[in-house]
């Protein structure tokens, strides 16, 4: 439990270093803390949301996560667009949706939350064909 702990924060701080610099982190890297997220999320009871885009909207990632936290993550995972948002819920990732709206305009995520629509990130993946609630 401290282990998965201190890996969150070891690769929350590493991710920090690498925009610092202007670097962006490879894809493994990024489903690599998601994972970790799910992981935290679950047994804390803590909320994670995601939007999904299931055709990846045209955007620059570095504009995209202007709007979001920093514990916020953004990546494409295959032709969809995924924007993770630990320790927001329904409303919080809704909050979220409205900022960064206008960087994607003509196109409607799914909201998903762990653990209602999934408790991984294969389960909250799967996507319904419906806009969010």
């Amino acid at each position: 439990m401290q282990a998965q702990r201190e890996r969150v924060v070891e690769l929350q701080d590493q991710l920090h270093a690498l925009r610092r610099n202007g670097v962006e982190p490879d894809e493994g890297e990024l489903l690599e803390r998601i994972e970790l997220e799910l992981v935290r999320a679950r047994r804390y009871r803590r909320p994670l949301s995601l939007l999904v885009f299931v055709a990846a909207p045209p955007v620059e990632m570095r504009r995209l996560r202007v709007g979001l936290r920093e514990l916020d993550i953004a990546l494409k995972v295959g032709n969809q667009l995924v924007v993770v948002l630990p320790e927001s819920d329904r409303m919080g990732a809704m909050t979220v949706w409205d900022r960064i709206r206008p960087l994607l305009p003509g196109f409607e995520p799914v909201l998903r939350c762990c653990p209602d629509d999934g408790t991984s990130l294969q389960s909250l993946l799967l996507l319904p064909n419906a806009p969010p609630t």
